[in-house]
């Protein structure tokens, strides 16, 4: 098989604690070590993927995306990487427009900032129609008003991912506010949403089973809509790679009539591009 056809892993890590990535001083002793794309393809026990690696906080994020573009050119399993920027910089605009002119693999633009410092309505948007083939990608859009999101996707003909089913929160108030975001969201067609982070985050099941409101929001996405990653190797403080992204499959197929995983690899494509 070659690497085109593989199944593809949409949310993939690596990272050197000695060269950036400060927040992992705090994080659990299995994280605190280098993590490489040797590592992460010999971990994949006699089934093959293409990934997408995502940026993971190194502190400087023109020198995350060098490294992980050159991996992306040196390795074919590497479909395309998702680097850090902030919707609202004119000079990480001028960084995404330039990658567009080149045959690089970016696939992707993230922002991950909550709060005060999440971008603005009109930076996403003006971002968006600046790279109008590179999907906007976010870690947990209702922490930052995600009308901004739905306003740049109906904008521009950039993609909206959002990570990790939108970081579903545990606390009753925090979800229903995040349940009623992702189901607006989903009425926008160019918003897909990552399945991911799910050994880690154990809020989407409720008595060992899909909780009603992930339900509602994965068949609210739809079969066309659904994209599923590993989250290695933030995954491994429970399991590999390989339980981690065949626990993603295994919710999104079991839930939303018509879904395969090459029909899922065949959105990876669409959402990214590829």
């Amino acid at each position: 098989m070659t690497a085109d056809a593989l199944p593809i892993d949409t949310h993939a890590h690596v990272w050197n604690p000695q060269r950036g990535h400060a927040w992992l001083a705090n994080s659990p002793a299995v994280m605190r070590r280098e993590y490489s794309v040797a590592d992460l393809l010999a971990e994949e026990l006699g089934s093959p993927r293409r990934h997408i690696l995502v940026e993971a906080g190194h502190g400087d994020p023109a020198a995350e995306a060098a490294g992980l573009l050159a991996i992306a050119a040196a390795e074919p399993r590497i479909a395309g990487v998702v680097c850090a920027a902030r919707f609202d910089s004119p000079a990480d605009v001028d960084r995404a427009l330039d990658a567009e002119r080149g045959p690089g693999a970016l696939v992707g633009l993230r922002d991950s900032r909550r709060g005060a410092g999440a971008p603005t309505a009109a930076g996403i948007a003006a971002f968006a129609a600046a790279a109008p083939s590179v999907a906007l990608e976010t870690a947990a859009p209702w922490h930052g008003r995600p009308s901004w999101y739905r306003a740049a996707s109906e904008a521009a003909p950039s993609h909206v991912v959002i990570d990790h089913l939108g970081g579903v929160p545990a606390d009753p108030e925090s979800r229903a506010e995040w349940r009623a975001a992702m189901l607006d969201l989903s009425t926008v067609p160019t918003v897909f949403v990552k399945v991911s982070g799910l050994l880690t985050n154990d809020a989407w099941r409720d008595s060992g089973r899909p909780a009603p409101d992930v339900v509602d929001i994965l068949n609210a996405f739809g079969a066309d809509r659904l994209l599923v990653g590993s989250d290695w190797p933030i995954c491994r403080r429970v399991a590999d790679s390989t339980a981690s992204l065949e626990t993603a499959v295994t919710l999104v197929v079991s839930t939303v009539p018509g879904l395969s995983e090459e029909h899922l690899s065949d959105n990876a494509s669409r959402a990214y591009h590829l």
